[in-house]
């Protein structure tokens, strides 16, 4: 009796021609990914490090950015589960195709920070201020801090009631309302008219899905500067003034889903 052929049934040649198409498929995927970092590249050609600045509306990215993964997954995930995921469907990438595909994500659940240095790579340089409340004594905030700047961004961190962050969670778990802490939303809104004020920036990149910030966009395109929003199209309504009062709004969306593909 013959040996059986270590492809099985289907052959040497069956075999090998399984093999060709999972490569194939595999490489067509980082073509795919590679022409999309490009694409984003160039929609963001104008935003350089050295005029742009950052401002993050933190509570409100974060809960957007955890709302979309659970859409798009289809399944109850936190944000620091869905990174934890994509690292290991990473590694195991590089381990059968020797190939290292390089994302930067971060999450810090307990002061509401997540940053994905892939939604647009020309911003990884720029000034980035991050506003954001978290409860605990000073020694944790000074530890939350001292995280934020590790990452590279400057930590507007407002400290908060246990109590009224818990209802503020109530909020957003039974009615699905954001509520945010307050004077965070009023810092980030001086902030950003100040450093328009002093010139310190041409550009300036927001993140946030809040039409509150409307009135703040509308000011400092008015002083000549150039905004551009990134947010969560779904978190923003339908006809929303945030798909073109600023220069430019960026579904963060679509970037999720392209890189939900790489999911087992």
């Amino acid at each position: 009796m013959g040996s059986m052929s270590p492809f099985g049934e289907q052959g040497l040649e069956g075999g090998m021609a399984a093999v060709q198409e999972q490569m194939l498929e595999q490489a067509g995927r980082l073509v795919a990914e590679q022409q999309e970092r490009t694409r984003l590249q160039d929609m963001s050609i104008s935003l350089t490090p050295r005029t742009t600045h950052v401002y993050i509306d933190g509570e409100s990215h974060f809960i957007r950015s955890e709302q979309c993964v659970k859409e798009m997954l289809q399944r109850d995930i936190t944000l620091a589960d869905y990174v934890e995921l994509m690292r290991q469907d990473r590694e195991r990438f590089k381990q059968q195709n020797g190939i290292e595909v390089v994302y930067h994500r971060v999450v810090v659940p307990q002061c509401k920070f997540f940053w994905d240095g892939d939604a647009d790579p020309s911003l990884k340089e720029a000034v980035k201020v991050y506003f954001t409340s978290c409860t605990g004594d000073e020694d944790a905030l000074h530890g939350y801090r001292l995280r934020l700047r590790s990452e590279g961004f400057e930590p507007q961190i407002v400290k908060e009631r246990a109590s009224l962050a818990k209802q503020r969670g109530n909020s957003l778990t039974n009615e699905a309302v954001i509520e945010k802490a307050k004077a965070v939303d009023i810092a980030l809104a001086v902030r950003m008219l100040e450093d328009a004020q002093r010139s310190v920036y041409t550009h300036c990149a927001l993140f946030t899905s809040d039409l509150d910030f409307l009135p703040v966009i509308e000011a400092v395109q008015r002083m000549g500067k150039s905004v551009w929003v990134y947010g969560y199209r779904s978190g923003i309504g339908k006809n929303s003034p945030l798909e073109y009062t600023p220069a430019r709004f960026v579904d963060l969306g679509v970037e999720m889903k392209r890189v939900s593909q790489f999911l087992s």
